[in-house]
Order: structure tokens, then C-alpha cells, then sequence
């Protein structure tokens, strides 16, 4: 039982990260619908944390975590697929380096790791927090990036790979969510939540 109440933040957190690359592997023919889907789970998210009573405290964390999530997503996608270490699943005749839709996943894998500090992370000591940190960035994006990918949405272009994955992106997708927490936790206040 402690199990289960100690871990259930994070097993909440794959639940969303399996939904999620179901929703995007399913709707990715149709970015801008995805996109205005993506949004509105974001808007749900930000509304939600406005409700917190401590809002005012977190406000400065929540509001940049989600800019520069969308800019450090939007500027890797574009890196990646620029240097086509992946490429996006072709909509009709067109190409589409980075759908539209892409950022906003960034935002909220960003939310759901906010929601996980808050709830989990916050009550562990500085050696199981970090450890726990690196676990789920190495993890969470991983499982939902497989899910997605399965439906065709894009797929890496260097190998080895192992369920879709290569061991290059998840090591680069890691790195990318540590800076940007470190970046968040750097430039914002320490508050107590």
C-alpha cells in the first residue's frame, strides 16, 4: 500500500504520457485540430494552477516553465528535423518540418513534470530527487514518443533502435527537459509549496 501512495503521482504521470502519444499518434493527420486540442489542455492546466491557493507564490515558475518549454521545443524540433535526426509524417502533398501541434506537446510534458515536482518530487531528499528527475525525463517523453511514433506520426533516422527509439534521442530528450528545469529552477524564486 505505501507503494502505491508513494508512487502514484508518477504512475498517474505514464498515464498521461500514454494517453497523450495516443491522442497526437491518432490525430497527427490533422495538426491544427491537434494543435487547438494541445492548447486546450494547456489553457485547462494554467486555469487549474491559477486555482491554487498558492498561486501567487508558483505563478513566475508556471508562466516561464511554459514559455520556454514552447521556445526550447519549438528551437529542438526545428534543430532535429532541420538536421533530419527525425523526420514528421508527410500530410498529403505537403511536408511539414515541425506541425504546428509539436510545441504545445512540449508545454505539457512541461506540466505534467510541474504537477510531478509539486506532488512527488518536492517531498524527496537531494540524491532520490535527483535520481527520480533523471528517471523521468529518461522515461515519461520516452513512452509517449514510442506510442506516437507506432502510428506513424514520425520516426527517427539513425539507428540502433529499439522500439522506435534510438539511445541518441533519449539521451538528447533528457538533456533538453534537465535544462530546462534547471533553467526554470535557476531563474525563479525558491518558494515553498
Amino acid at each position: 500500500m505505501k507503494f502505491n501512495k508513494l508512487y502514484a503521482p508518477f504512475l498517474v504521470a505514464l498515464l498521461k504520457f500514454c494517453i497523450g502519444g495516443l491522442i497526437i499518434g491518432l490525430l497527427h493527420y490533422y495538426p491544427k485540430v491537434l494543435a487547438l486540442i494541445l492548447f486546450g489542455f494547456v489553457l485547462r492546466r494554467y486555469i487549474k494552477d491559477t486555482n491554487n491557493p498558492a498561486f501567487s507564490e508558483i505563478k513566475v515558475k508556471i508562466i516561464l516553465g511554459i514559455v520556454l518549454s514552447f521556445c526550447l521545443g519549438a528551437f529542438s524540433e526545428w534543430l532535429g528535423t532541420e538536421n533530419s535526426w527525425w523526420i514528421y509524417q508527410f500530410y498529403g502533398k505537403a511536408t511539414i518540418k515541425v506541425p504546428v501541434w509539436v510545441p504545445f506537446a512540449w508545454v505539457i510534458v512541461y506540466q505534467i513534470f510541474f504537477g510531478l515536482e509539486e506532488k512527488w518530487l518536492s517531498t524527496l531528499d537531494n540524491k532520490a530527487k535527483w535520481l527520480s528527475i533523471l528517471s523521468i525525463f529518461l522515461i515519461l517523453p520516452s513512452v509517449g514518443e514510442i506510442i506516437a511514433m507506432h502510428f506513424g506520426t514520425w520516426h527517427y533516422t539513425f539507428e540502433p533502435q529499439f522500439l522506435l527509439m534510438p539511445a541518441q534521442a533519449l539521451i538528447l530528450i533528457a538533456c533538453v527537459h534537465l535544462l530546462l528545469y534547471f533553467l526554470v529552477s535557476k531563474l525563479t524564486p525558491e518558494v515553498s509549496t
